[in-house]
């Protein structure tokens, strides 16, 4: 809604640096916060106004893959050929989000094998789930990264998302889920009463129109009424 924001993450610094110039091009820095860092389970906190380590807080290094032909597809898992290895800041989806005030409505991720690591680092998220989930599960990237398939489904389902029950999927490369409980998350981000005073409201502005017809017409009539007398005398 107008009120919303965007949290954007981001690996690879060259990648994250472009995001940053489009939104102050489009003159979003108000609606859409960049955070140049790969997300993972590591115990680490980051100052969200800031996006800089807490005080006495340290956050790792690791080494990103970045792919030259697809920059998208650059990797914590995956090594790309002729790819060059980038140094960058890892830490957690809830220490980014502990400074964002409200809840997250929608989510995309898309981190090429590393969604396995990047849920477990979003525990605190998953207790009061996105209603909406776009996610690139890869069983050849995630077994690499040490997350089977199954394991991370499993986790989205007791997260309430409304997986796919079968048993061997070769990928669900880009699918979208819900929370089967769709409605009640969505209530969520609804302001008390809104719904419900939203009919009166329309209502009202509904017997207004039909009602200054009558009103005008009401007041005509007096008019004459005044003038009758008048004429008389006259």
């Amino acid at each position: 809604g107008r009120r919303g924001r965007v949290v954007a993450v981001e690996g690879m610094r060259p990648i994250a640096e472009y995001l940053e110039a489009s939104v102050a091009r489009n003159d979003l820095t108000g609606v859409v916060d960049v955070y140049n860092y790969a997300v993972g389970d590591g115990l680490v906190g980051v100052d969200a106004a800031a996006a800089e380590p807490a005080p006495g807080e340290s956050v790792p290094e690791v080494t990103m893959s970045l792919d030259p032909t697809n920059k998208g597809g650059s990797s914590l898992v995956n090594q790309a050929d002729n790819g060059t290895s980038v140094r960058t800041l890892m830490t957690t989806l809830d220490s980014i989000l502990q400074g964002h005030h409200g809840h997250v409505f929608a989510m995309k991720m898309d981190i090429e094998g590393y969604e396995g690591h990047a849920l477990r680092g979003a525990a605190h998220l998953l207790k009061r789930p996105p209603c909406v989930l776009s996610i690139e599960l890869n069983r050849k990237f995630l077994s690499r990264a040490g997350t089977p398939l199954e394991d991370v489904v499993a986790m989205l389902r007791d997260a309430g998302f409304d997986m796919p029950e079968h048993d061997k999927w070769p990928s669900l490369s880009s699918n979208t889920y819900y929370q089967k409980d769709f409605e009640g998350c969505q209530a969520r981000f609804q302001r008390p009463g809104a719904l419900a005073a939203a009919p009166k409201e329309a209502a009202a502005t509904l017997a207004e129109v039909e009602a200054a017809p009558a009103e005008a017409e009401r007041e005509a009539e007096a008019a004459e009424a005044e003038a009758a007398p008048l004429a008389g005398k006259a």
